[in-house]
């Protein structure tokens, strides 16, 4: 809780200092505790009081240095380029702030080329121009040769052939070719977009190394793909980086470093980084403020939060919808949720109306608390303030209804969306076929399965676990299998962890016939079985006593390098001593241990039995004890006297 106090209470003495002043200058009144508020001058940044109106200059030693972008007045129109993007895509429900957006340029960037945005725009126009010019014809000339590659490199990204591209870059590496920065930071955002973060900071050091300079918005790029797939400490190192080689950050690479950290919890270095943006005058944005006021929600609760966003207010920020909606689901979290509700009623009051994730987050906290006749009433007023329901707001509506046991409720729902023209997803219908299962209706939801597919809507994996687990249990393992080639014929992708999970189910029942004829069938789909297939017929064969069989195939699956767990293991040791081959037993168990995978209590206990079994009970007593000794298992797991009457229970 300490954490946490700290946390808000460093927001406020950062964001929100006060004025200290012993006599004001203009009213000479003694000890003014005012809120101070942030502006720019020509020459650094200013703290004016709000309450006293006394203008204090700063003029600190970093100031002198500070590049404030000054941009010359220019008829021809702004082109945005990449930054600007990440920052709309970044914050696309952001609708104006409540201040004009201050941002840095980079010291050490790249200047950008105008032939490469035209042929962005244009690549037509810009080709032929470039077909027809007489420097085609020259051949041997290196600046040339760098052209060419840098023009094959952004054909290849534009394309959307990343990797062509990437290994394009490493031979224009090793030919000391500099690529374009503008290309690289574009390649960046494209890995990152399909979540190759390491290629990514490979393209960024490859730049590097070639002599180029990476700028802000390559930085920017990479440093926001790895805050998303949570690699912070990767994306700290890279902030870092950007620094000790010129580049300044600016309100976007800020705001993407502190929504990062705050997410993972790490509180101290978000302090760190936001009195850092301040010390470089750089100033927050509404943007900051929201990931400020959902981290403070998140670590000290609503009413902080709230307190937080009076402050915004004192000083001139006027926040959004988003900044509300990040309270309102506070106030859910907290199952204050007739405060939420007044909150949400306040909000035209207070020049801001609510929007469909707004009355979303809401109906989600009343659905969770089961008041259903609160939910229906918001449901109305939504309709009445011309807020249309999107599908997240009806997944609601039929996850709780499905929940409650209200099927025909829930289809009845499914249908209006459907006549509303909002389509819907896998997370629509699980809930529905989820129900109907539990419910024993497996025709039902076979027949809600096919109508799905017909809509073009293909079941998720949660969905299809839940259907096909379902049949199975149910003794229709052959409908199950059925159901999967079907989909399959419909355009249903032919997933492996689907077949795996239906395999699983019959291996561990006993039906090796069935589990081999759906082993053939995922073949004949184009599937390669990975290691769960294999460890799933290793434990099937040994269930049926053929362990020569589970032995050859676990020899198959080593020399493939796939990862064995415990349970394989413990499923060929059981196999094996069953059989009277403990001699082989053991072996495994060595080599197990030799692959690093660590033996459990129910290894040892079965390789103990196993010894019992073939009449040394004696030395099973003893490995025994050793084994106590070593604390490897409890004694009280095993008694001596099931070891002198091993018998195995088929």
């Amino acid at each position: 809780m300490a954490v946490h106090q700290h946390f808000t209470s460093s927001i406020f003495s950062l964001l929100f200092p006060r004025c200290t002043q012993q006599t004001c200058c203009d009213t000479g009144s003694v000890r003014c505790i005012g809120p101070l508020s942030f502006s720019y001058c020509r020459n650094g940044i200013i703290k004016s009081c709000r309450a006293c109106r006394c203008r204090c200059r700063i003029l600190s030693s970093f100031v002198s240095h500070l590049e404030i972008e000054r941009r010359p007045l220019s008829a021809e129109p702004k082109i945005k380029n990449s930054n600007e993007t990440l920052m709309e895509s970044q914050h696309s429900d952001i609708n104006g702030f409540g201040k004009p957006k201050e941002m840095h340029s980079c010291s050490s960037t790249v200047s950008s080329s105008h032939k490469d945005q035209a042929e962005e725009m244009f690549p037509a126009q810009v080709s032929s121009l470039e077909d027809s010019s007489p420097l085609n014809n020259l051949s041997g000339d290196l600046e040339l040769e760098e052209a060419s590659y840098n023009k094959l490199l952004h054909k290849l990204y534009r394309s959307g052939r990343l990797a062509e591209a990437f290994n394009l870059l490493h031979q224009m590496v090793e030919k000391h070719h500099i690529p374009n920065a503008i290309t690289c930071s574009k390649l960046i955002a494209a890995l990152c977009r399909v979540g190759r973060t390491n290629k990514a900071n490979k393209v960024l050091d490859m730049l590097i190394i070639s002599g180029g300079f990476p700028d802000l918005i390559a930085y920017n790029v990479l440093i926001n793909g790895l805050s998303k797939k949570g690699q912070m400490e990767r994306a700290m190192q890279y902030f870092n980086e950007m620094q000790a080689n010129g580049c300044l950050p600016d309100v976007v690479t800020y705001n993407t470093v502190l929504k990062g950290l705050c997410h993972q919890g790490n509180l101290c270095l978000a302090l760190e980084v936001l009195n850092q943006q301040l010390q470089n005058c750089c100033l927050p944005n509404l943007v900051t403020y929201n990931i400020l006021v959902e981290a403070t929600c998140k670590d000290s609760g609503v009413d902080e939060a709230t307190r937080l966003l009076d402050e915004m207010a004192s000083i001139g920020w006027v926040p959004n919808v988003v900044t509300y909606n990040i309270l309102i689901n506070g106030f859910s979290k907290e199952n204050r949720l007739d405060e939420a509700i007044g909150f949400l009623n306040d909000m035209p009051s207070k020049g801001c109306h609510p929007n469909v994730i707004s009355y979303n987050t809401l109906l989600q906290g009343l659905c969770n608390a089961r008041r259903w006749e609160d939910a229906e009433k918001l449901l109305s007023d939504m309709g009445q303030k011309g807020c249309s329901a999107n599908v997240v707001t009806y997944n609601i509506l039929t996850n709780f209804l499905c929940q409650e046991g209200y099927l025909t409720a829930a289809i009845g729902v499914l249908q209006e969306m459907v006549v509303k023209g909002c389509k819907p997803n896998s997370l629509t219908y699980h809930p529905i076929i989820n129900r109907f299962c539990k419910d024993g209706k497996m025709d039902d939801a076979i027949e809600c399965v096919y109508e799905m597919v017909s809509k073009g809507c293909f079941p998720d994996m949660v969905t299809f676990s839940t259907l096909t687990t379902a049949l199975c249990k149910d003794g229709k393992v052959d409908q199950a299998v059925d159901i999967l080639n079907c989909l399959g014929h419909q355009g249903f992708p032919p997933l492996l962890l689907a077949y795996n999970t239906v395999l699983e189910w019959i291996s561990r029942n006993g039906h090796l016939k069935k589990a081999f004829e759906v082993l053939d069938a995922l073949i004949r789909k184009g599937l390669t079985p990975d290691a769960t297939t294999y460890a799933l017929m290793v434990e099937s064969l040994c269930r049926e006593g053929m362990v020569d069989d589970a032995l050859e195939l676990l020899g198959f699956m080593e020399n493939k390098s796939y990862k064995l767990n415990v349970a394989t293991y413990d499923a060929l040791i059981l196999g094996l001593c069953k059989a009277h081959r403990t001699h082989l037993a053991i072996d495994v168990l060595g080599n197990m241990v030799a692959k690093g995978c660590k033996p459990n209590e129910t290894t040892y206990i079965t390789l103990l039995k196993g010894i019992a079994y073939e009449g040394k009970a004696n030395q099973a007593t003893g490995l025994l004890n050793e084994l106590v000794a070593r604390g490897v298992v409890t004694r009280s797991s095993i008694q001596c006297t099931t070891l002198q009457n091993a018998v195995w229970v088929e």
